[in-house]
């Protein structure tokens, strides 16, 4: 999957979260598969509560976090491609 600054990234409104203690925790269950999420990683699936841009998620975390819109871009592309592949959102 390759992303780029006008790809669409949104949730798949069929795995069910839950916030504990500020962090977000998701079951796939056709995958069997329960995932946790750092506070970053909470950030960005709470930004993509509906579907947004990549570019849009890339300027939110540079203007909240210390980070190089490269070393955000990078990062975030890998960790959306992760939960792709696992079935947590849709890229478009």
């Amino acid at each position: 999957m390759v992303i780029h600054s006008g790809s669409v990234i949104a949730r798949n409104k069929n795995i069910p979260t839950v916030e504990i203690d500020g962090e977000i925790a998701m079951m796939n269950a056709e995958k069997g598969k329960y995932y946790g999420m750092d506070a970053i990683a909470t950030r960005i699936w709470m930004i993509i509560r509906e579907p947004v841009r990549f570019r849009t998620i890339i300027e939110t975390l540079t203007h909240e976090y210390d980070v190089s819109k490269e070393e955000c871009e990078k990062d975030v592309s890998l960790f959306l491609c992760k939960i792709y592949e696992e079935g947590l959102i849709d890229i478009k």
